[in-house]
């Protein structure tokens, strides 16, 4: 019974030897693959005491990064490695007590003394009771670059642009005078009634017509320059409200299309309500005078929420539509798909739809047949997103 007993012990004690050897031979295997993954990060990584900052590990991307030996880097401390030292100290108090998991912006400084930009990520771990951070650097130096190349860029594009805007500005109000004294010299010729001939007479309409035409233009392209000018007036937005406006304001041989536009769901979104309403005014004016001869025109204006809480705004109508391989054209400044004599306009109000909804950050589109109506489609966000650039 004894020697039963013994063999018995003696095979639990082998087998738990067994067990022992695999679990080690398991955490040794653990162990390389973490330290190969380790040592060929391309990110510096730093391991360091929680209490004296003392760097205890370092692979070679990190060395590499901060120019020194792995000796002579278990010879500082993170503080010695930051180009910020002031700053770097309180974030370490703050990763220390797990406060802090990332710093996205910091400054090392290396053993030549250059700095350069770095993104940290931290963590803290224990090993027999003793505290130890991990420090993951990935250098961003290219990064910066870049941002600072799109700042200046952009600096350089609002300069361009407020310098157009100053001069289509200037252009528009002297332009303007000319124009004006043309209509006006012309009302005054024909209020003398002077013995024209037919042909004259003509001429002298044809003058008055082209420069009422010049001034709407140049108002068009005036209003085209100021779209993203009011940017900064949002604000909360009732898009029905809007639309009840624009409505009321029709001229008066529009009145009585109210019965033929079907208003249905809008949302009420940030944003700038005089340009809202110059984008459904201008849009509306379209389906109206596109609309088919010899019948009142019949819009449809709703909205539908769609993913990333923005809202899709439809307006249909039945008009004469347009092919849609000149899509690209319609929403360009002076862009006209019919001539001055079929449908009167200056070709600039779709595009200041575009301009307008495009300074929302939103975007337009359009879907038609000919002869079987149009629909203007344009998509907006229901918050003010930060400007594109």
């Amino acid at each position: 019974m004894d020697n039963i007993q013994r063999k018995s012990s003696t095979r639990r004690i082998s087998n738990f030897i067994d067990e022992k050897n695999k679990a080690l031979n398991s955490l040794q295997d653990i162990e390389n693959k973490y330290g190969e993954l380790f040592s060929v990060l391309s990110d510096g990584v730093l391991i360091f005491d929680a209490e004296s900052k003392q760097i205890f590990e370092a692979n070679d991307s990190a060395c590499k990064l901060f120019g020194y030996g792995k000796i002579e880097m278990a010879q500082l401390t993170i503080p010695e490695l930051s180009g910020e030292p002031d700053q770097t100290i309180e974030q370490l108090s703050k990763v220390i007590h797990e406060e802090l998991k990332k710093i996205p912006f910091s400054y090392i400084k290396t053993k030549s003394g250059s700095r350069i930009p770095t993104e940290i990520t931290t963590g803290k771990f224990q090993v027999k009771k003793k505290s130890y951070v991990f420090a993951i650097y990935r250098d961003i130096t290219q990064e910066v670059k870049n941002q600072e190349a799109i700042k200046k860029k952009s600096i350089a594009l609002e300069k361009s642009n407020q310098a157009l805007k100053d001069f289509v500005s200037i252009a528009s109000h002297d332009l303007q005078a000319p124009a004006r004294k043309i209509v006006s010299f012309s009302s005054r010729l024909k209020e003398m009634k002077l013995e024209l001939d037919q042909e004259p007479r003509e001429y002298l309409d044809r003058m008055e017509k082209i420069a009422i035409r010049m001034q709407v233009l140049l108002d068009d392209l005036l209003d085209f320059s100021k779209v993203s000018d009011q940017t900064n007036t949002f604000q909360k937005t009732d898009l029905k409200i809007i639309l009840k406006e624009v409505l009321e304001d029709l001229p008066l041989p529009h009145q009585e299309l109210h019965e033929r536009i079907e208003i249905g769901s809008l949302p009420l979104i940030e944003a700038n309500a005089p340009q809202m309403r110059q984008l459904f005014q201008n849009l509306i004016s379209n389906s109206i005078k596109f609309h088919k001869q010899g019948m009142l025109p019949k819009i449809k204006i709703y909205g539908k929420p769609v993913p990333k809480k923005c809202w899709k705004i439809f307006i249909e109508d039945q008009g004469i539509g347009f092919d849609e391989k000149y899509l690209d054209r319609i929403f360009k400044p002076f862009e006209r798909l019919h001539g001055v004599d079929s449908f009167e306009g200056t070709g600039m109000g779709l595009a200041i739809c575009k301009k307008i909804v495009e300074s929302h950050n939103g975007t337009i589109t359009a879907k038609s047949q000919p002869d079987q109506g149009a629909c203007f489609l344009f998509t907006l966000p229901e918050k003010r997103l930060p400007k594109r650039y």
